[in-house]
């Protein structure tokens, strides 16, 4: 039973680069429900709230063309289970794409999740819960927006990070390698799209194999987004360059344990926000023990590293996890965000947000300096 369901949470939350090279169906109708019951509480308001967490419906599948190819395609889009967003109860489009594999690899053309994303994706030990790591990692930037306790604008200090770190990529093309003992590589390239240097790359060597009694997870990854895809920050255009290193190693059912660090070093974009102090990095581990065959004790601690002073962040979450089924689960979880002076960084943004539109914003903001907590109570069902 634990084995049966470890297999089919790695399979809800496998990358589209990894389903499409994999062996599919000739159609495939799947999708996730997950809402929760929240209290988030930002040191100056709290509220209770009903979330639509990453919900979603698809439609993949695949043809067989001939001389050893497979033709591909899946469209998934969002879905809003709680207040229907703000298109209706379909929301933002989720990874899509038409695709050809073979022996030579897996080429796919559309709207791709970066393989950046991909291994926190599999590895996130709070994946679309209160802090999910991607909270630190995968922010987009922002000059305005911030105020100090008095309520005076802060247009020198960003709010949480850099844009196009771990995201979706749109007008992309993307090639995976064929695995060779474990090992393979996957290329992103977006091209200009009708804008000056706007095009992008995305490398990342990987392993995953069996090693020892579990399986071992290694991916290097390195982002590069040219100047006319950056926002234009501080009246100049700059590349954003990031380098990611992501390792999990677990026995299925039994325990699990993973790491990240992602380094922004040799961003122009970061020395140009904060005049030369923008070395940043954010490093965490996270760990998830069976304590019952059904039920995960899950812990994970994140922090962001800033060069500039008084900017750092440190997160915090626990959960625990019961499934019900190999396809349901319940869960309780709390997280905790502690931010330094210059920043207001949140917990709950990321994969668990969905419920707050069009309503108030109690316990969602926190000022400059100012932490962050709450609760969750969840229900997620795959299909």
């Amino acid at each position: 039973m634990k084995k049966i369901i470890t297999f089919a949470a790695a399979a809800a939350m496998a990358s589209p680069l990894a389903i499409a090279t994999a062996a599919a169906g000739d159609l495939d109708i799947y999708g996730r429900a997950h809402i929760s019951v929240d209290h988030l509480d930002d040191d100056t308001d709290s509220s209770q709230y009903l979330m639509s967490n990453s919900s979603r419906l698809g439609v993949r599948g695949s043809e067989y063309l001939g001389m050893g190819l497979t033709g591909l395609f899946q469209y998934e889009t969002a879905v809003d289970l709680v207040d229907g967003g703000t298109s209706g109860l379909f929301g933002q489009g989720r990874d899509s794409y038409l695709g050809l594999t073979g022996d030579f690899g897996t080429l796919l053309g559309g709207r791709l999740s970066g393989p950046l994303k991909s291994a926190v994706d599999r590895t996130n030990v709070m994946i679309d819960q209160l802090g999910d790591a991607h909270n630190l990692l995968s922010p987009a930037a922002s000059l305005g927006g911030a105020q100090d306790e008095a309520g005076t604008d802060r247009e020198d200090v960003v709010r949480s990070g850099v844009p196009a770190n771990n995201v979706r990529h749109n007008n992309v093309l993307a090639y995976v390698t064929p695995s060779f003992q474990g090992f393979n590589a996957t290329f992103v390239y977006g091209p200009r799209q009708g804008v000056d240097k706007g095009d992008r790359f995305v490398i990342q060597p990987e392993f995953n194999g069996q090693v020892g009694a579990g399986n071992l997870f290694v991916a290097l990854g390195y982002l590069r987004a040219n100047e006319g895809l950056v926002n234009e920050l501080a009246g100049e255009m700059e590349t954003h360059e990031v380098w990611q290193l992501v390792a999990e190693y677990k026995e299925a059912g039994n325990w699990r344990i993973m790491g990240v660090f992602q380094d922004y070093g040799q961003s122009d974009t970061y020395d140009l926000v904060f005049n030369g102090n923008g070395d940043d990095r954010v490093y965490g581990i996270g760990a998830g023990f069976y304590i019952a065959p059904s039920t995960e004790l899950k812990g994970q601690v994140m922090f962001y590293d800033a060069d500039r002073s008084n900017a750092d962040s440190d997160m915090f979450a626990l959960a625990v996890d019961h499934h019900l089924t190999d396809r349901t689960k319940v869960y309780g979880n709390w997280a905790m965000i502690k931010n330094d002076d210059n920043v207001a960084r949140t917990m709950h943004n990321y994969g668990h947000r969905s419920g707050t539109n069009n309503i108030g914003d109690e316990g969602t903001t926190p000022a400059l300096g100012d932490d962050q907590w709450g609760v969750s109570f969840g229900v997620q069902h795959n299909f």
